[in-house]
């Protein structure tokens, strides 16, 4: 980190504050937070990630959050940020290249017309997004490129650029941040980047609920009414593909937040990975995580259509439980075999789960029954 803070800074790359306010969202340089020299007694470590070369909560500043006049993330509301560094062969798309104008060093680096040509063409093949160029435009906002006037500012700088853009789980962010059911993109430095920080239904699949059965069932409607919205907030339904307990968390005023995004597909694209994949046998060969999809084994392709639903796969693995590493673990609405005690409840999470045709107004009518129900 210190050899690449030393980089930064030389390229100049150290100084560039970015606000946008419009939409409520705000980026800033992180760089003079990740480049301190305290930094180490700052960080809180989190599991590994194969898709990142590391994933880390970083404790900010007392003092940016309190003074007015120091301009580092004194803006912000968030005590702590989780900062990513995009591993460098995570984003490998199907018909994307691994080679950019960037590698070779006796290469001309692009004018920025050429650049914004090049973004839109691998953004357009990464992800599917209506409205490219503001997207584009905000991209290129995220690292310092060019000087004022209109000269380029460093080869690091680009190379930072296109390692941030190869992260599928950054472009997703800033696409969709809009939404406002994702973590916040807050700022970048080199090739890391800030999200809002967010407290995870559980902090790992062994830590034990210390909820109470109120507060179970609140957090269970408040997932429910989340997945509700995601087959029209956006212009195409979104899947979530790698649900867990630790991805679903709430920021620090109460909304819901699912922080895989690396794992959330538009439906076209998930459509499209279906096609891709070369042959199958089983349906477990079409399946992405926790999107399944049919084998039409005599042609021996996927069909293009996923079989079951969100709804299904919260319901299975959130409120009833799931297996792993062979360990089956209780669920939201499992501890203490509470489900036992109240029969239409119970039924509603199994109609849920074995029924792709279950609509999230049926159960959140059962949850909100099971709310009203003494003892429960």
């Amino acid at each position: 980190m210190h050899k690449k803070c030393q980089d930064i800074k030389e390229n100049g790359l150290d100084n560039n504050y970015i606000l946008t306010n419009g939409t409520n969202a705000k980026h800033v340089n992180l760089c003079h937070e990740l480049c301190s020299s305290d930094i180490s007694s700052r960080i809180e470590c989190h599991g590994p990630q194969l898709s990142k070369a590391a994933v880390f909560t970083l404790l900010l500043h007392k003092k940016n959050r309190k003074n007015p006049t120091t301009p580092v993330l004194h803006h912000l509301s968030w005590p702590r940020i989780v900062i990513k560094s995009s591993a460098s062969n995570s984003f490998q798309e199907i018909g994307g290249s691994d080679q950019m104008y960037w590698q070779t060093t006796d290469q001309p680096l692009p004018s920025r017309e050429d650049l914004m040509h090049e973004v839109l063409n691998y953004v357009q093949q990464s992800i599917s997004v209506e409205e490219m160029d503001p997207l584009v435009t905000s991209l290129l906002q995220q690292v310092p490129l060019f000087t004022s006037n209109n000269k380029l500012n460093s080869r690091l700088a680009h190379k930072y650029l296109w390692t941030l853009i190869k992260d599928r789980e950054f472009l997703m962010t800033l696409a969709l941040e809009d939404l406002n059911i994702f973590p916040r993109l807050l700022g970048t430095c080199g090739d890391f980047y800030g999200v809002e920080h967010v407290n995870t239904l559980k902090e790992s699949f062994i830590t034990p609920f210390s909820l109470s059965r109120d507060e179970r069932l609140s957090k269970a409607i408040h997932i429910i009414q989340f997945i509700e919205k995601l087959h029209s907030i956006w212009r195409e339904p979104l899947h979530l593909c790698d649900v867990k307990m630790t991805h679903f968390g709430w920021n620090s005023v109460g909304i819901v937040k699912f922080v895989d995004v690396d794992t959330v597909m538009p439906h076209s694209s998930l459509i499209e990975r279906l096609q891709l994949v070369p042959k199958c046998e089983f349906d477990e060969d079409c399946a992405f995580f926790d999107c399944a999809a049919k084998c039409n084994s005599h042609l021996g392709i996927c069909e293009p259509k996923r079989t079951n639903t969100n709804l299904q796969v919260v319901c299975k693995k959130i409120f009833l439980g799931e297996t792993v590493s062979g360990v089956q673990l209780q669920g939201l609405l499992q501890l203490n075999n509470e489900l036992e005690k109240d029969d239409s409840l119970r039924e509603a999470i199994t109609m849920c789960i074995t029924s792709p045709d279950m609509t999230t107004q049926s159960l959140l009518h059962a949850l909100h029954k099971a709310q009203d129900v003494h003892g429960f």
